[in-house]
């Protein structure tokens, strides 16, 4: 079974297309780090008519996202000769990843008022 879970980020802002047949895709790549940490795989993603469009409205380079889909190839022979194989994403659907701690905002900072102590509480 062809089905992968794919979680990274947008390595540009996402585009719509129009296929011959008059159908919206949206193309965008997802950068997703090695789990060992030996780099970074760039995956390029497909998304076809409402789910490409809200991946378009929702989405910018640098914006973590969820993807579920399929892996498919494409083969063609350059003008060299050489015969070269793309992998391509095709989504299946897509989800929000929570942000990293690092982009959420910070704490409000308390005020210089300390709050009574239990002793100082009247009930």
């Amino acid at each position: 079974m062809n089905n992968m879970t794919l979680i990274g980020r947008l390595a540009a802002d996402p585009e719509i297309r129009t296929s011959k047949s008059g159908s919206e895709i949206c193309v965008f790549t997802v950068a997703s780090d090695q789990k060992r940490g030996d780099g970074t795989d760039f995956f390029k993603c497909y998304a076809w008519g409402q789910q490409g469009a809200n991946i378009n409205k929702w989405f910018r380079k640098g914006k973590p996202i969820m993807l579920d889909g399929y892996m498919q190839s494409r083969k063609w022979t350059n003008k060299q000769g050489v015969e070269l194989t793309l992998w391509e994403f095709n989504t299946s659907s897509w989800g929000f990843v929570p942000a990293d701690k690092t982009e959420q905002k910070p704490e409000p900072q308390q005020s210089g008022t300390a709050l009574p102590s239990e002793d100082d509480l009247p009930f």
